[in-house]
């Protein structure tokens, strides 16, 4: 029995990666949670988010971006180099929420970098959030038979 509650927390541990959302900028539109990633190889990140409308706005694919940033060290930021976004887009009431959820290729994914997002990013009160970049399982996997 104990063999098979282990088994399931780590099929539960691989399916998904939860990891910590910092907000480092508020904005009175939304709030984010339920925030996931996962590296996929060296170059592929697969991240979502959930955003919890405050007021009254529109959510468009043409107003946020984001980027991997280093905060700690002086490196330079890396944009994705493509990939596929997926939201539902329109105007959205307070107490309304929607997932936006991404796969995207990057030249490279270097370790101590976080995804930086930035929503509503053309209006006054921009919500920027940061997430952490788990280590992917595949390197686990790798280390596993080194």
């Amino acid at each position: 029995m104990i063999r098979i509650i282990v088994v399931v927390l780590l099929i539960v541990g691989i399916a998904t990666d939860i990891v910590p959302c910092t907000e480092i900028d508020e904005s009175i539109y939304a709030t984010i949670s339920d925030c996931t990633a996962r590296k996929l190889d060296p170059y592929t990140l697969e991240w979502g988010i959930k955003i919890n409308f405050k007021d009254e706005v529109e959510h468009r694919s043409d107003n946020w971006l984001n980027l991997l940033s280093d905060n700690v060290h002086p490196r330079f930021p890396y944009l994705p180099l493509g990939g596929q976004c997926k939201s539902e887009y329109g105007k959205f009431e307070k107490g309304q929420n929607v997932l936006l959820n991404c796969t995207q290729e990057f030249e490279d994914i270097p370790r101590d970098y976080v995804n930086t997002v930035v929503l509503f990013e053309d209006s006054r009160f921009p919500l920027g959030l940061e997430m952490k970049i788990p280590l992917s399982q595949y390197r686990k996997q790798l280390n596993m038979h080194a």
